[in-house]
């Protein structure tokens, strides 16, 4: 069905047309698939099956039961994933979540990127909830501040503004600009903080001891990841 002003249905009326398909936002698009609805104006639709359109300038290109509902957001593809923030993206995957402003999502299952310019790029069950944060992969992984990053592994978090987490098992970097290479159960809960590979360590430095400029960390950690990827 083609009810939207300048809409555009593929192979409407030939004995290759799908059922189900409806075109109705102004100048929208739907090539084909079946059971897949366009409401959303400007919007495009490839293909796949009960694939929906509604924000305005978004486009799903195809997979089953997928949702752009964000203004000029974007599905690849994958099943059951929800791109409702404005201007935000998943790749692939399963039933992956990006609601944050200008958030992505690579690919995985069930992720979420929820803060604004977040990122996971794959893995399963990560978050990404904090503004600019960002997951590279693993499992059950928080970036739950502001700029924080957690690379890989299982079951960390990373709950201080620009803390970073490499990889490893259930590693917490709590204090701002705190930084984690790897290991198991290590927690960090001082204001630029490092630790290093480890089990079952806690280390907290004072903040009279940590005054040194944001700056002057930022550089330190770049340096120490660097060190750590060499090792």
């Amino acid at each position: 069905k083609k009810h939207g002003e300048g809409a555009f249905l593929g192979t409407e009326g030939s004995p290759t047309a799908r059922e189900g398909n409806e075109a109705n936002g102004r100048s929208s698009s739907l090539v084909g698939g079946s059971a897949n609805l366009i409401s959303g104006e400007l919007g495009f639709l490839g293909g796949g099956f009960r694939n929906k359109v509604s924000g305005s300038g978004s486009v799903v290109v195809g997979g089953n039961a997928n949702t752009a509902s964000g203004v000029r957001s974007f599905v690849g593809g994958g099943n059951v994933n929800n791109s409702s923030g404005e201007l935000s993206t998943i790749v692939g995957g399963n039933l992956n979540t990006a609601s944050g402003t200008k958030s992505a999502i690579g690919g995985g299952n069930v992720n979420v990127a929820s803060g604004p310019n977040s990122v996971v790029a794959g893995g399963q069950s990560n978050k990404a909830l904090g503004q600019n944060s960002s997951i590279g992969g693993g499992s059950l992984n928080l970036a739950r501040a502001n700029s924080s990053t957690i690379s890989g592994g299982a079951g960390n978090s990373a709950t201080g503004e620009g803390a970073v987490v490499s990889g490893g098992f259930q590693n917490e970097a709590r204090g701002d600009y705190s930084a984690i290479p790897g290991g198991r159960s290590l927690i960090l809960e001082g204001t630029r903080s490092f630790g290093f590979n480890g089990s079952d360590q806690k280390i907290t430095i004072p903040k009279e001891v940590s005054s040194r400029s944001e700056e002057h960390t930022s550089e330190l950690q770049s340096q120490f990841r660097i060190s750590y990827a060499v090792f």
